[in-house]
Order: structure tokens, then sequence, then C-alpha cells
């Protein structure tokens, strides 16, 4: 990832990435961990996702968490994408 500030629309392609799969080999990492986000809105999702895979668990080895915590990505991306 590069250390640009990430906006909203980028946010919702990280998190759209990541849910399709399409995503590179660590850019889910790399956002949780290091993406440098806009704002506190955000800042506050950025935590959230990373936060997921114990608050929702996943079913099935291999997964980040179960349908409910990915049904919260997709209302992010939602959200971000202002729909």
């Amino acid at each position: 990832m590069t250390s640009k500030t990430l906006g909203r629309l980028d946010v919702a392609n990280i998190l759209e990435n990541f849910l399709k799969g399409t995503g590179g080999p660590y850019h889910w990492d790399d956002f949780i961990s290091v993406g440098t986000v806009a704002d506190e809105h955000l800042k506050h999702i950025q935590r959230h996702v990373n936060l997921l895979s114990e608050e929702f668990p996943p079913e099935t080895p291999g997964e980040y968490c179960n349908e409910q915590g990915r049904d919260v990505i997709r209302r992010y991306i939602a959200e971000l994408r202002g729909s």
C-alpha cells in the first residue's frame, strides 16, 4: 500500500476487494494495520473492521469473519459510496 492518505472511495474499494477476494495479498493487512485514512470516521471503520473476526468469529477455517461480519463490511461500502 502506498503512503497516500485514503479517502472514502479508497476505503470502499479496499473493503469491496477484500469481500470479493480480489485485493493483493497484503492489502487488507496493510489497511487495518498501517493504512492512513483521511478522517475520524474512516479511522473508526478501519478499527471496527480490524475487530470483526473477534466480534463475528468465522464459521469456516480460512474465513476472516462470519456472514454477519461481512454484512457489516457491505454496509460500510454502501455508506462510503453514498448508496
